[in-house]
């Protein structure tokens, strides 16, 4: 099936909310494994050897869902690349209809 109309300025707009959402979603996961790593060292709600080795995996998790978000970032910022290459490639041929 061909594409035979993309509205390429809601689409960019579209990707741009994405990136932002992503950036704001670092935010939010850095704060959370800042908290968590905080809790065997600085809040001492669980501390000892369990509890380190407990904490420190999250450190693992917190490498796979950055993958995940920087995913999503990679993917709107193509979209957003794909866009304006349509855009220019529109602006081109506008003159040969």
């Amino acid at each position: 099936m061909a594409i035979k109309y993309v509205d390429t300025t809601e689409v960019k707009d579209i990707a741009n909310e994405i990136i932002k959402l992503c950036n704001d979603l670092d935010s939010e996961f850095n704060k959370f494994f800042n908290k968590i790593n905080s809790v065997p060292t600085v809040s001492r709600e669980w501390v000892g050897q369990t509890a380190t080795y407990y904490f420190n995996t999250y450190e693992k998790d917190r490498l796979e869902y950055k993958k995940f978000v920087n995913s999503i970032r990679m993917l709107a910022k193509s979209l957003n690349a794909n866009m304006r290459s349509v855009s220019s490639c529109v602006s081109k041929n506008r003159g040969i209809e």
